[in-house]
């Protein structure tokens, strides 16, 4: 879970693993809700393709498949597009074969239910090229609100071993989003650049245990904060 700040917080995001894989998110967003945040919620969205009955919401079995539930309850949901095809995403997201076909499974199930979505791309070394087949592909719906580029960050353990394989320069990022600024000017959708720059030290993260912490730029160390559970708001 993040929790965005700019001197206040005023925003949570849900993020992963994947929010919608707790049997307990439906009441967590209900409960976030209640503290007039404004809600985001970021998913691959795979579950939403699932039709087996697992969420226990109260006395309902609640259905994946039901994105229903999510509409009012989120502001927004994140869905991730690093390329336009399997191919390129893969070199970024492993696990699953035919992920660019879900994922246009799950941007048509959000449009039918009218749930504003956000595409997440992250820019690496392996798809700063391909930047306008993912608008010309995300720009047929009509739901998608938001676009945000983020430039590969080289955070935490993962992120830091794997930088020679994804990480793209100030100059590279600034050309690959020159190139599009052009096609996307007149668009419905938002586009929104998110250089690793102007994302430092503008959020901290809170995870399952209620442990908050600061990722540090460029280091696989973070800066931890204390525990949520153990604050004195007195």
């Amino acid at each position: 879970m993040f929790l965005y700040n700019e001197n206040v917080a005023n925003k949570i995001t849900f993020a992963g693993g994947d929010p919608l894989s707790r049997p307990d998110i439906i009441e967590i967003l209900d409960i976030a809700k209640g503290f007039d945040f404004k809600i985001n919620l970021d998913t691959v969205g795979s579950s939403l393709l699932n039709d087996t009955e697992t969420l226990n919401y109260g006395r309902h079995l609640i259905k994946k498949t039901d994105a229903e539930l999510l509409k009012d309850r989120v502001d927004m949901l994140g869905i991730p597009i690093d390329g336009s095809n399997s191919k390129i995403i893969k070199l970024f997201r492993h696990g699953r074969k035919n992920i660019f076909e879900e994922q246009k499974q799950i941007l048509r199930i959000l449009e039918e239910k009218n749930i504003p979505v956000c595409i997440n791309t992250v820019v690496s070394l392996h798809n700063h090229s391909d930047l306008l087949n993912i608008f010309e592909f995300i720009s047929q719906f009509n739901n998608i609100v938001k676009w945000q580029i983020f430039q590969y960050m080289p955070m935490g353990d993962g992120g830091f071993t794997n930088r020679h394989f994804f990480e793209i320069d100030d100059d590279l990022f600034k050309k690959a989003i020159k190139k599009i600024n052009f096609d996307t000017k007149n668009s419905k959708i938002i586009v929104e650049e998110k250089s690793a720059e102007s994302r430092k030290n503008h959020y901290c993260m809170i995870d399952s245990t209620g442990q908050i912490w600061l990722p540090i730029y460029d280091s696989k160390e973070i800066q931890s904060l204390g525990n949520i559970k153990q604050l004195n708001y007195d």
